[in-house]
């Protein structure tokens, strides 16, 4: 994540290079559900623009405290990514590389890291 002129920026990323806990996460879906399965869903794409600073954005949760937004800011500035990765550019052979490279680093990140 990081964050722009509007809101954020969010990128989808290989399981591990996030700020996401997922150790934790993890361990606390297998205590509540023992037998649980996971999936891997994984998107190889530019990042999408988070408009949370516009009033546009907010026509939809008339309900959402201030606080809310707040406390995602705080989440983003304190998780933003140096850079993140750029996909449109690349030539689609590039594209499909990185999906690869992405889908087997999250594979690796689950059965080295989280047992699954």
């Amino acid at each position: 994540m990081q964050l722009y002129e509007d809101g954020f920026l969010l990128g989808d990323i290989p399981l591990g290079q996030g700020f996401l806990d997922l150790k934790k996460i993890v361990a606390i879906l297998r205590q509540h559900k023992p037998n649980i399965h996971f999936s891997l869903e994984l998107i190889t794409r530019d990042q999408l623009q988070v408009p949370c600073l516009t009033d546009e954005y907010w026509a939809t949760f008339p309900d959402v405290p201030g606080t809310d937004l707040a406390r995602t800011l705080r989440a983003v500035r304190a998780g933003a990514a140096p850079r993140l990765q750029q996909i449109g550019s690349l030539s689609l052979a590039d594209q499909v590389a990185r999906e690869h490279k992405n889908v087997r680093a999250s594979l690796d990140y689950a059965r080295d890291h989280l047992g699954l």
